[in-house]
């Protein structure tokens, strides 16, 4: 029930209350030994991140906690077949490098995500991912990433 709420929070943008209350299902997971639900629950807390980190501007330290909790939750994702968490998390992850200024590291991730999202035929975050391809496609074409606008400057 918190990952729920943490995710109802982030749907409108309340990303303190989100973060809370993925922490206590993280919290929770742990003290269960729930490894699967841990994993999910770290990818949502990166989620949150992201979306807060990209909202105004660009949060590079908080799109950096957000990359570090996604990555970290893959391999246990993997390990459980987890294979639509799995998949967004590397959508998210590729968003990330996208915004940190790195679009070649986010190709691969959201070329896995596209596969495993085709497999599922989840047109939706299909849709989403190819974007988020793009918009890293568009700005190493550019040579644009090296000039994204930072919160502060």
């Amino acid at each position: 029930l918190y990952n729920l709420r943490g995710m109802l929070y982030k749907a409108s943008r309340n990303y303190k209350k989100a973060e809370v209350f993925v922490k206590k299902a993280m919290e929770l997971s742990r003290a269960l030994k729930k490894e699967a639900d841990f994993a999910v629950n770290q990818a949502n807390l990166g989620g949150i991140y992201l979306q807060e980190g990209s909202t105004i501007g660009i949060d590079l330290e908080r799109i950096q906690e957000a990359a570090k909790f996604l990555e970290s939750s893959m391999p246990t994702l993997t390990i459980f077949g987890l294979w639509h968490a799995w998949a967004t998390a590397a959508s998210n992850l590729g968003r990330c490098f996208t915004l940190l200024g790195q679009p070649p590291k986010a190709t691969p991730y959201f070329q896995q995500a596209l596969r495993i999202f085709e497999n599922q035929n989840d047109k939706r975050n299909l849709d989403i991912v190819n974007r988020f391809q793009k918009d890293a496609e568009a700005l190493l074409r550019k040579g644009a990433y090296a000039k994204l606008r930072v919160v502060g400057d």
